[in-house]
């Protein structure tokens, strides 16, 4: 016997494999399958609808087309004969029994991917169904010129402090007394919305919405009767570019005020969250920002205006930083027929350590209100035409490297005035026209240790030249605050101070957050002359 011959004699017991292939035989003829016993290894995938390559799948199909999925197709284990080398006639096992024949293998068609679900009838053509909106939108169709349509980033934030005081307030001294009272203060909370879009290069447009929280301490009604829950503080839409600068429009702090102000760390209103000349800017310790202060009183938000700041320049082998600032205001109100437009500009030089600031503000048609200031309501302003109103200002500050914080400042107000003398001579009065002046100064330190920081301050002002009513002393004033802040963390914390208000016969400087000895709860609520205010207390202040 030879090789060839074992491979094709019959077994004298038939497997088990090749009966169920005998048996299965007529009926496949029956079923019209005669091709069955020459189908491929791959005939499974044919039946089940595959093209002629073994590994390409399925054709898709919609829901309505997808026949029933065909029933598992068992393939027989391939016969073969005794191994080489041993006898054709010898039993399988010891014991002279065939073993057992192996399972047969079943392979199932792979299943036909899920048809995306079909888009609702009143979508347009190309809409994305449900399964696809957790995909990237797809790229934007071009324009009948070609171009696809512009898309732009926007980054935007929302942001802005809550700061509230409780303390304890009086004022005496005046013709009318401010009375002991507790009082649970705004420290001039806010909230904005700010957001910029990128044009191209180095230049975004930007837009801020930002309104004042003042007053929610007692349901947004101020001592004065105002509603302030929710009023308008910088808001405005503008330009900016790298190289270019800032140009933005609408109701904004003046350059006077943002580049170099006293309520941060030159320039802005931050409220106890950097260390600027005004230490206590926010709260009713605070030194400026309004007529009412020892210092800034130039400083000013101007409504209907435009604001340009230029970008920080490097000078000096690019070891100090120059930057400037203008600011303009148009009067759309036309108070007496007369447009009371204002300008501020301002430069800041910064090195190290050291910053150094200068600004000047002018208002046109504006002057002090003699009435009022001889029926005993202080100095104020108001529309006066044919004469003006200007500050100029310097601040100095410097950061030592152990972290002690020196600032320093000098401001110099000059209101005009008009006052009609009485008659000399013949039947006309004459008119005087002339300039009050008034210098105001204050200085900081503050010592940070750890997250606790020590803070003092102290101001005054100067003697007011050329008045007619009293004498120059009369309008001098005089503060001091003191106090610490302590940082919880870079987002909250906690502060207490105590300040002192020592005013002259015919002066009216008043808090941060301002007490009233008369008309308390009306539009012409006022401190009365003379009275000198005091407060002690303690805050807390989230920004977000």
């Amino acid at each position: 016997m030879n090789e060839n011959e074992w491979v094709w004699k019959p077994r004298k017991k038939m497997p088990a494999p090749m009966g169920m292939l005998l048996t299965a035989i007529p009926i496949v003829f029956l079923a019209g399958g005669s091709t069955l016993l020459h189908a491929a290894p791959n005939a499974d995938r044919r039946a089940a609808g595959s093209t002629s390559e073994p590994d390409a799948p399925a054709p898709a199909a919609g829901p309505a087309d997808l026949p029933a999925a065909p029933p598992p197709v068992t393939t027989p284990a391939p016969e073969l004969g005794p191994a080489p080398g041993s006898s054709p006639d010898a039993p399988d096992d010891a014991n002279g029994t065939a073993p057992p024949s192996p399972p047969p293998v079943v392979s199932s068609p792979p299943p036909p991917p899920p048809a995306p679900p079909p888009a609702p009838p009143s979508a347009p053509p190309g809409a994305r169904g449900p399964a696809d909106l957790a995909l990237p939108p797809p790229p934007p169709s071009p324009t009948p010129s070609g171009v696809p349509p512009l898309t732009s980033l926007v980054q935007s934030r929302v942001y802005g402090f809550l700061n509230i005081q409780l303390e304890r307030s009086w004022a005496k001294g005046g013709a009318t007394p401010y009375d002991p009272r507790f009082r649970v203060v705004d420290g001039g909370s806010r909230i904005g919305y700010a957001g910029a879009v990128a044009v191209a290069g180095d230049t975004s447009a930007l837009w801020q919405l930002e309104g004042a929280l003042a007053g929610f301490e007692q349901g947004g009604l101020t001592d004065q009767g105002a509603h302030t829950s929710i009023v308008s503080r910088n808001s405005f839409v503008g330009v900016e570019n790298k190289r270019l600068g800032r140009l933005v429009a609408g109701n904004n702090d003046s350059a006077y005020r943002r580049l170099v102000g006293s309520g941060g760390d030159m320039g802005g209103n931050l409220g106890l969250t950097v260390l600027g000349l005004d230490l206590w800017n926010n709260t009713s310790a605070q030194f400026s920002g309004n007529g009412k202060s020892i210092f800034g009183r130039g400083e000013e938000r101007y409504h209907n205006s435009l604001h340009y700041v230029s970008p920080a320049v490097p000078v000096f082998q690019e070891r100090s930083l120059v930057q400037v600032a203008a600011s303009y205001a148009t009067d759309q109100t036309l108070s007496q027929s007369a447009r009371r437009d204002r300008f501020s500009l301002a430069a800041l030089f910064r090195m190290g350590g050291f910053s150094l600031g200068a600004a000047y503000d002018r208002q046109a048609n504006t002057g002090v209100d003699v009435d009022n200031l001889e029926q005993g309501f202080g100095l104020r302003t108001d529309a006066l035409n044919g004469v003006a109103t200007y500050y100029y200002e310097f601040i100095a500050s410097f950061r030592c490297p152990f972290g002690t914080y020196l600032g320093a400042g000098v401001e110099r107000s000059n209101y005009g005035f008009l006052l009609l003398m009485p008659p000399t001579s013949g039947f006309y009065s004459p008119l005087n026209r002339g300039v009050m002046r008034q210098t105001g100064a204050m200085a900081s330190i503050a010592q940070p240790i750890g997250r606790l920081t020590l803070m003092a301050s102290a101001g005054f002002l100067s003697d007011l030249s050329n008045v007619f009513y009293g004498t120059g002393a009369d309008y001098r004033s005089a503060q001091y605050s003191v106090g610490a802040k302590y940082a919880f963390t870079d987002r909250f914390g906690a502060y207490a101070f105590f300040t002192g208000i020592q005013n002259r016969a015919q002066q009216d400087v008043n808090l941060g957050a301002p007490v009233y000895s008369n008309n308390i709860g009306t539009t012409q609520a006022y401190l009365a002359p003379g009275d000198r205010p005091r407060s002690a207390g303690f805050g807390a202040l989230v920004r977000f």
